[in-house]
């Protein structure tokens, strides 16, 4: 019994020895488990919170280059703003356009719009670029918020005109109006590919092993990532278009506080990560990039799986700790203080790793502003440079190692450095430099002015770490502006006292200087002068061939530039162009241009020298006039020889034609079958007639007898016969004013010319319409002889002829006189209808002109010249032929043309006459003496094979004085001849002649015996 309940107590005892070491072995497992799990949390913690910081510092590195990115371009634009050349869009815009381009990065460009938003001027200019100018944005969000606001806009993300992504950067661009005030003028726009940031400030950004960093504005839209696909879209939208699976809810959140413009950090699930898909837990950090009135916001982020390989590194330690705790309680803690020991080392090589990553970003940036093109200075809350990039070493002559701890003052000029200086404490004290002037002191005493804007570096305390400033060398640009004064005043000395006028203007082409001589060429004070404009100056059409001849002039000069890389500074060019003088009179003169340049070859003006040339333009224009008359006059006189080459014989042909005629149709009934054949052909000889005729009238060699005569009288005669001409489509309106002064003239040419004009203004309207007839009597000035320069002074009457037809261009206009020119189709017109008017006009002492346009019909102004002479009703009363019927006078009929001698010889026997006929001179003779000179008439050819008329017809009086005398021709070729036949008053009869015109012509001859 006592060895069992020892047994049992032995038992008891073991068993309460188990469970005591089962319970001390639980207790030191849960207390191990305890130990590892809040080691494990702490760690993950820390890994974590360190992860998100080095994310933090590396989205601030990359807002601070975005933002000086955009501050670098912003302070190009406000520059171009602020140069006239751009502010007016003059000669040379592209040139200071291309100035400021060179510091820019090549994916960015310039354009210049003007207030309207049409594109005027784009750099650089190549290739599809230049097909943009003229194109219209003004509907282009951008340009209206800069329109309305006079601010700064950065556009968002936006795709050009061949496809290409860019976000631009639009600044306002104002000129000073005619009443001092400021007026919009348009924007000047920086333009470049969002690529460029991705290039320079994202896709440089790596955090732990795989993250990466991206852009997003405050619409959403993602600009810059180092997967392109997510450029230009919509960072919410595009997730749920990767892994709609996927709750977005999380990063949405943080995306919101991005747009807000907080900064902070955050996790969140995702759909991809470099090539993986499926669920990605993620950590990120963000901040924002605020430029101007726009928040963009950087993040960067990376997989938790990252910091998590350390935290299971340490995990699986801390799990063999767990094992070796176990041990322990058999081992004893040695193998605790291994575990731990191994723990602590697994932490440190993990901080160390961590360590060398965040010093390879710092590394990074430090090379981003060290070697960056324009100067970078860093110092500290104690003014200490404590960066100082090799730039800044170009332009202060001093390196890196002997600035870095100095005082910044060290850079500055004595005489200004307490003003540098207070500028330096203001941008300390969180004052933002846009554009400060501080000059820098170099090692070798030169001293650079520079153009300076400034930031400041906060801790997460908003506590001051450093001042960043970034400048632009402005010294060239100063000492060219001295250089461009001290040459002026130079030009102005040598100008003083010449007699042309010497003068020079900015590039904007306004005037810096005017000799004195412009006083005596053109009557205004220097002071006068200068306040003109070019606009003042010159008059309408000479300011435009001025301002296109020096738009092209500095184009070639800048094309040449850039093609033969060198500059002709001599190249001087010529143009004559009108300018006003100060009594309203206009002086043409010689202007000969040369540009003015800088040491540098930039254009920055014109030096020009001013020439009366009006002597030498009046004589210009004589001779221009003389040659235009003498070309009318050779044209003429080829007309007229044509004509009287075949007037004679063809009119004598055409006499024998009609002469036949009349006599069949003598000698058959009115109702025969053939007397409408006849008739045909009485009325084509006529027409024939006609024809030559107008040639003759034309060309000035049909003679005219001269009268007084009342122009409406013979206007209102022709009334009916022009009615029928014109057709019942067209409507006639007479405006003849009772006023009308009577005129010297050929009542045949002068009906020719009325009569031609209608028919011209019929041809001009097909479809019908009005023709206005008006008379009225005109005083012709001297300056209406300026601009009409065959006009001349004194009293006319002047007809006018309006139509409402088709009208005519200038190139028709230039035209409309000359022979044998017509618009008609073939066959329908001979072109030498308002040939024979104006040769009319002209031997009437008149002139003709119209004035016409496409669609606007025709107004042709004839001027004839007035006298003071009364004209001579004649009532014309109907007589019979039969009054015209000889009684056998005896007629000496010389014709050389023997079918026309044939024929008048049958048409005046016909008509009790009795006729005697000689073919030439020496036959005349001969049958002059056979008969004893008994003739009652002699009718006679002005052109005779062997002599003339005139002189037959005066041997013959003289051998019988009182015989009648009726001479015919189908041309007069000499003025002699009729001269001879006008001065001894004898009587005219034009071949070719119908029978009455013949009866009629021979009775008054014998009347007047």
């Amino acid at each position: 019994m006592l060895s069992t309940r020892f047994s049992e107590n032995r038992k008891r005892r073991g068993g309460l020895q188990q469970v005591l070491i089962a319970a001390v072995t639980l207790i030191a497992v849960a207390v191990a488990i305890f130990l590892s799990g809040r080691t494990y949390r702490e760690t993950r913690k820390m890994a974590i919170e360190q992860f998100h910081q080095q994310e933090l510092i590396l989205a601030r590195s990359v807002a601070i280059g975005i933002r000086g990115f955009i501050e670098y371009l912003e302070d190009d634009l406000l520059a171009l703003s602020g140069f006239p050349v751009v502010q007016r869009m003059e000669p040379g815009i592209l040139k200071t356009m291309k100035v400021l381009f060179m510091g820019i990065h090549l994916q960015t460009s310039y354009r210049r719009l003007d207030k309207d938003g049409i594109l005027r001027f784009i750099y650089h200019n190549k290739g599809w670029r230049k097909e943009l100018i003229g194109r219209d944005y003004s509907k282009e969000a951008y340009f209206q918020k800069v329109r309305e606001t006079g601010n700064v806009v950065i556009s968002g993300l936006v795709t050009n005109e061949i496809g290409e992504r860019r976000i631009r950067v639009v600044r306002p661009v104002y000129i000073e109006g005619k009443k001092g005030t400021r007026e919009f003028n348009g924007v000047i726009i920086g333009s470049f590919d969002p690529s460029t940031l991705n290039d320079l400030f994202i896709a440089p950004i790596v955090a732990g092993k795989s993250g990466y960093a991206w852009l997003l504005n405050g619409y959403g839209t993602i600009l810059a990532h180092y997967e392109d696909g997510f450029i230009g879209r919509n960072a919410f939208e595009v997730r749920v278009e990767r892994n709609p699976d996927i709750s977005c809810k999380a990063i949405d959140q943080i995306q919101g506080r991005m747009m807000a413009g907080e900064e902070g950090v955050g996790r969140y699930v995702s759909g991809w990560h470099r090539g993986q898909t499926g669920k990605i837990d993620k950590l990120m950090a963000y901040t924002p990039v605020r430029i101007n009135d726009h928040t963009w916001s950087v993040a960067v982020c990376a997989p938790v799986s990252e910091v998590e390989e350390t935290i299971r590194v340490i995990t699986r330690s801390n799990l063999y700790t767990l094992g070796f705790v176990i041990l322990a309680l058999v081992l004893g803690g040695v193998l605790l203080f291994i575990s731990s020991y191994r723990w602590s080392r697994s932490l440190e090589r993990e901080v160390a790793s961590r360590t060398r990553e965040l010093k390879k970003t710092r590394d990074y940036l430090d090379n981003l502003i060290r070697y960056a093109n324009a100067p970078i200075i860093v110092w500290d809350p104690e003014n200490r440079v404590t960066i100082f990039n090799e730039a800044f070493e170009k332009m202060s002559g001093r390196s890196e190692a002997e600035m870095m701890g100095k005082p910044v003052e060290l850079l500055f000029p004595e005489e200004s450095r307490p003003e540098s200086v207070q500028k330096i404490l203001s941008a300390s004290k969180g004052e933002y430099w846009q554009t400060v002037e501080i000059p820098i002191l170099r090692k070798d005493g030169e001293i650079r002015i520079g153009l300076w804007n400034s930031a400041n570096i906060y801790d997460e305390d908003e506590k001051l770490l450093a001042t960043v400033a970034q400048g632009q060398d402005m010294t060239e640009q100063k000492r060219a502006e001295k250089a461009l004064k001290q040459s002026e005043s130079q030009y102005r000395l040598m100008a003083e006292n010449v007699t042309d006028i010497i003068w020079t203007t900015d590039v904007n082409l306004r005037f810096t200087y005017i000799s004195h001589s412009v006083e005596r060429m053109l009557g205004y004070s220097v002071e006068e002068a200068m306040a003109q404009t070019l606009e003042d100056v010159l008059t309408p059409a000479s300011l435009e061939v001025a301002m296109k001849a020096f738009a092209e002039g500095m184009a070639a000069e800048e094309m040449a530039a850039e093609e033969m890389e060198q500059k002709d500074l001599s190249r001087s060019r010529s143009v004559e162009l009108e300018s006003y003088c100060k009594d309203g009179s206009t002086v043409w003169t010689e202007v000969k241009v040369t540009g003015l340049r800088d040491p540098g070859g930039r254009l920055v003006g014109l030096l020009g020298v001013t020439r009366d040339v009006s002597e030498r333009k009046g004589a210009e224009e004589s001779l221009r006039q003389s040659e235009t008359q003498l070309r009318q006059s050779q044209k003429m006189e080829a007309v007229g020889t044509l004509a009287g080459g075949v007037a004679h014989d063809f009119n004598n042909i055409l006499a024998v034609i009609r002469g036949n005629a009349d006599l069949a149709l003598m000698s058959i009934e009115k109702d025969h079958p053939l007397n409408k054949y006849l008739d045909e052909i009485t009325k084509s000889s006529t027409r024939a007639a006609n024809l030559i005729r107008q040639l003759l009238l034309f060309s000035r060699r049909q003679p005219m007898e001269m009268s007084p005569l009342a122009l409406n009288s013979l206007i209102q005669n022709l009334v009916k016969m022009l009615r029928r001409l014109i057709g019942e489509d067209i409507t006639l309106d007479l405006n003849l004013d009772p006023e009308t002064s009577t005129v010297e003239g050929d009542a045949g040419t002068i009906e020719q010319v009325i009569m031609n004009l209608a028919v011209n203004a019929r041809d001009a309207m097909p479809e019908g319409g009005e023709i206005s007839i008006t008379t009225r009597n005109v005083h012709i000035d001297d300056e209406y002889c300026k601009t009409c320069t065959y006009a001349r002074p004194g009293k006319f009457v002047h007809i006018s002829f309006q139509d409402r037809g088709m009208g005519m261009d200038q190139a028709v206009i230039d035209r409309i006189f000359d022979p044998f020119f017509t618009t008609k189709e073939a066959g329908k017109g001979t072109g030498l209808g308002l040939s024979v008017v104006y040769g009319i006009v002209k031997q009437h002492k008149g002139w003709i002109n119209v004035e016409s346009s496409p669609g606007s019909g025709a107004i042709f102004h004839v001027y004839l010249p007035a006298i003071s002479m009364k004209a001579e009703e004649k009532v014309k009363e109907p007589v019979s032929l039969e009054a015209f019927i000889g009684k056998g006078e005896r007629i000496l009929l010389m014709e050389d043309d023997k079918a026309l001698r044939e024929t008048s010889e049958k048409l005046l026997s016909d008509n009790g006459y009795t006729i005697f006929v000689a073919g030439n001179v020496q036959e005349a003779f001969h049958l002059f003496e056979r008969e004893g000179g008994q003739f009652d008439l002699i009718f006679c050819d002005v052109v005779l094979p062997d002599g003339t008329g005139p002189k037959l017809v005066e041997e013959l009086l003289k051998l019988r004085p009182g015989i009648g005398v009726l001479f015919t021709s189908g041309y007069v070729g000499e003025k002699s001849a009729w001269s001879a036949i006008k001065k001894a008053g004898f009587p005219y009869l034009q071949k070719p002649y119908s029978l009455p015109d013949l009866l009629k012509a021979v009775k008054n001859a014998l009347k007047k015996k």
